[in-house]
């Protein structure tokens, strides 16, 4: 015997329903106002019924398409401002590192839907970072040398160089510097 709980929004004032529970026992409910009630019953499992039609492949959990919400360059660290629209993270405003979302994938002008990797490689053969970590600068520029006092008022790694032209995005707890 399995016990199962089901959860009822019920919307008064002066709602009454009827609930087939076990053994088909029909249990009334009456209500003055509005109440979440759990019911709990005991019953047998049924047996699984047949296999669905699979649906199309989702994307990727490693990668977000947002809305630029200024003109974007590819490979700059970005930061979520709310309702799906990214700008440029920087190390010199305190709030983005609450919100710091990946680095984009590519190019986008105002308005336009751009790729951001959330963590996971990326590969450019523009790249020329040496092995090791690399920070959030100003700007959404990716920089790897620890920021210091003033302009800028915390560190973070948001990933690290593994040669000159792969990096791993895995953004950190931030450091703040004041």
């Amino acid at each position: 015997m399995n016990q199962f709980k089901t959860k009822i929004l019920l919307v008064g004032p002066d709602i009454s329903t009827k609930i087939a529970g076990a053994n088909n026992i029909i249990s009334t409910i009456a209500i003055k106002e509005t109440a979440l009630v759990t019911l709990v019953s005991q019953g047998v499992v049924g047996d699984q019924g047949i296999q669905g039609i699979q649906g199309p492949i989702g994307p990727s959990g490693d990668i977000s398409i947002v809305t630029s919400n200024v003109p974007i360059s590819g490979h700059r660290v970005v930061v979520t401002i709310g309702n799906g629209l990214v700008e440029y993270a920087s190390n010199e405003n305190f709030y983005h590192q609450f919100s710091l979302l990946g680095v984009t994938e590519n190019a986008s002008a105002i308005g336009e839907d751009i790729s951001v990797k959330l963590y996971g490689g990326i590969s450019d053969p523009s790249f020329s970072f040496i092995q090791g970590p690399i920070f959030l600068g100003n700007d959404g520029m990716m920089i790897q040398a620890p920021p210091s006092l003033s302009p800028a008022v915390f560190s973070i790694i948001i990933g690290y160089a593994i040669d000159a032209n792969n990096i791993y995005i895995n953004i950190h707890q931030p450091i703040n510097l004041i």
